[in-house]
């Protein structure tokens, strides 16, 4: 069984050289690390062969040693950090690459005793002064940490808001062995004077840390020019080079163009910790988000000028926004309304971010190709690792072209589409069929859609099509995909019905923990996710549907089932927590495309829910799960998927202790009211 580990960066808002006590905030940068069993001992440290691998074989070696096992292995670690910097990357590295091999041996530890073998692994390997005992809280534990680094206690820990962090990164690196100790020991008596203020003003702290560091390291002016572009702090991390600026959310990147230096874009990272005993209560769930973005292009598309009630606020919503917006559209959100007044559309004039959003990345793509100029889409990370392959493939093959990155984004693309047959895998994702469906119209010609390959989630395609008919495109269905004439998008004002997939998270709670109702949903609705009011049933919860509401109760220990998540992949997280306390052996199959959402969820939802003590195997297109009676409680990795964040808070009314993770704000995705309607109806 492979072993994952995941840890953070941080930054320093106390240095604890000068007086032994130390205090860092976590930042989002991203360390994790791989680990399997071998007939030989291999290390790959992604993007970094020439650095020194001892300190990840000590942190094996002592590991393996502390929980009695010997063995070769292949270890794997990729990091965003870079060395030498002050972002505590050695920290990260040894929390994750220990919790790796815990991982594969299924030894649960508690994070401070982690914590505290990688700091003796960081002192065997001399890369640290102090031991870090700070750095390395600050990167496993997120949030604010101060700690005395003599005795390796925390004194003070709690969380932050969601700050936009930016990293100015020089050419030059520092090594711990060209560190002058002694300079930094002339500040301790003004370190101890800083220490009790630390709790309450940390950012002061944090940009007087600097300044005294940067007595030391010179930062060019950096922080100071921050200071006066509107930062919240800033200043030299660690023994530096690098410079730490804080600022508020959606501002880094303003101060970062204003600086005009290389720079690296994090966040402030903090926890949230659930234990829910028992809910109770109505909830209000969100607008479909599926519905929200085709409204919005289809508005665009319209040319005229469109009203489109109830739609979802939220991150990614506001992403197909702006790519509207980009195409000439006006766009005024405003009291529960978006309207769209698309009368100058054009080609977009600047590239395309869609920020987290693969829905507006794969219906925009589509309508590119109407264009005969370049356009270029592209987001961020976890979008960079999307296969757009068989979309730009079919694309292609009706003239358009297409530069991408070995078939991921930034996607390049240039029309017009030329051809009156299009060709698309359905095997991968229906958003590619509804990308080929929403562009058909306008191509000036007959167009014939074939499907090939197994389509999954029919039921989104079949959302596409209903849709298009609301803004007067007529699409007739064929034995192999979809045939549409040359016809013009009509403006109307549209409304968006409540989402069924967000529905199944406060209907799973009452099936697990209560009695939960949610108002507003259509079970006549082409939502395919409505299957959970089935599968609720299926499995022994009490359903009642009367005068618009669902309710669900509990009615003991679920029963274990079967499921063909083809046509319902989105729900795979949440049933998989449902089931996970069943009565027997479930199996979940037929939806291969999970392994490319906002996470391979396939692999991800299994480690959440091992993490949590579920007897959960992954397959090809689903997972096993043998049904345990209560689950442990624990710390997750939810890698900012909205849904596993929702489903593992869901799971905490089947836990015997708190379910912990990153408080980094990703439900907003699609849930944007989540935490704060759970915490409603919860009983305790």
């Amino acid at each position: 069984m492979t072993g994952y580990g995941t840890s953070f960066g941080a930054i320093s808002v106390m240095n604890a050289i000068p007086c032994g006590i130390g205090s860092t905030i976590g930042i989002s940068l991203r360390t994790e690390a791989v680990f399997e069993p071998s007939d030989s001992t291999t290390v790959e440290l992604i993007d970094r062969p020439d650095t020194d691998d001892t300190l990840v074989r000590t942190c094996v070696q002592r590991t393996l040693d502390w929980i009695g096992q010997k063995t070769g292995y292949r270890l794997t670690v990729r990091t965003d950090i870079p060395p030498s910097m002050g972002l505590k990357s050695s920290s990260s590295v040894c929390n994750a690459v220990i919790s790796a091999v815990l991982d594969h041996y299924r030894v649960r530890k508690d994070r401070l005793e982690v914590i505290k073998l990688g700091v003796e692994c960081a002192k065997e390997c001399k890369v640290t002064i102090t031991g870090a005992f700070d750095d390395a809280c600050g990167c496993h534990l997120g949030g604010l940490v101060v700690t005395d680094n003599r005795d390796n206690r925390i004194l003070l820990k709690k969380p932050v808001p969601r700050y936009d962090v930016v990293i100015i990164v020089p050419d030059k690196m520092i090594p711990k062995n060209k560190v002058p100790v002694d300079r930094y020991k002339e500040f301790s008596s003004e370190y101890e004077k800083m220490v009790p203020t630390i709790g309450d003003s940390y950012l002061k702290v944090l940009t007087k840390n600097g300044e005294a560091v940067g007595s030391i390291v010179d930062d060019g002016g950096i922080a100071k020019k921050a200071m006066a572009l509107g930062a919240l702090a800033a200043g030299v991390t660690g023994t530096g080079p690098a410079v730490a600026i804080i600022a508020e959310e959606g501002q880094g990147h303003r101060i970062a163009e204003k600086l005009g230096r290389v720079s690296i874009m994090t966040t402030t990272r903090s926890e949230i910790a659930f234990q829910f005993d028992d809910v109770k209560g109505k909830v209000d769930v969100p607008p479909s988000k599926s519905y929200t973005h085709r409204a919005i292009l289809m508005s665009a598309l319209s040319r005229g000028r469109c009203v489109i009630s109830n739609p979802l606020d939220s991150f990614d919503t506001r992403a197909t926004m702006d790519a509207v917006r980009a195409m000439g559209a006006e766009v005024i959100a405003d009291s529960g309304k978006i309207t769209i007044d698309s009368t100058n559309l054009h080609a977009p004039d600047r590239t395309i971010d869609v920020l987290n959003s693969g829905t507006t990345m794969r219906l925009m793509t589509g309508i590119a190709s109407l264009f005969d100029v370049p356009i270029t889409i592209t987001g961020d990370e976890s979008i960079r690792k999307r296969p757009m392959k068989s979309l730009l493939d079919a694309l292609e093959g009706c003239g358009v072209r297409c530069i991408s990155d070995e078939g991921k984004a930034p996607l390049t693309i240039k029309g017009p589409i030329s051809g009156s047959e299009i060709r698309i895998d359905g095997s991968i994702s229906s958003q590619f069929v509804s990308s080929m469906l929403m562009m058909a119209p306008l191509v000036g010609r007959p167009v014939d859609i074939i499907v090939e390959g197994n389509q999954v989630s029919k039921p989104y395609v079949e959302i596409t099509v209903s849709m298009m008919k609301s803004f007067g495109i007529e699409v007739q269905r064929t034995g192999s995909g979809f045939h549409v004439e040359p016809q013009q998008y009509r403006p109307c004002d549209y409304t968006v019905p409540s989402d069924f997939s967000s529905a199944a998270f406060p209907l799973v709670a009452g099936g697990l923990g209560g009695s939960v109702t949610v108002d507003g949903l259509d079970m006549e609705d082409p939502q395919g996710d409505k299957r959970i009011v089935d599968i609720l049933r299926d499995c022994g919860c009490d359903v009642k549907i009367e005068n618009g509401t669902i309710t669900c109760s509990r009615k003991g220990r679920p029963k274990a089932l079967d499921i063909d998540l083809s046509d319902i992949p989105d729900l795979f997280p949440i049933i998989a927590v449902l089931l996970s306390t069943a009565d027997g052996t479930s199996r979940l199959y037929g939806a291969p495309q999970l392994r490319f959402k906002e996470s391979d969820r396939i692999a991800s939802v299994e480690r959440m829910l091992r993490s949590l003590g579920a007897d959960i195997t992954g397959t090809d297109d689903g997972c096993i799960i043998n049904g345990v009676e209560r689950l442990k409680g624990g710390r997750i990795e939810h890698l900012g998927d909205h849904r596993l964040f929702m489903s593992a808070a869901i799971a905490s009314l089947i836990s015997d202790g708190f379910v912990s993770m990153d408080n980094d704000g990703c439900w907003n995705v699609s849930y944007p009211g989540f935490v704060d309607e759970m915490l409603q109806i919860v009983q305790r």
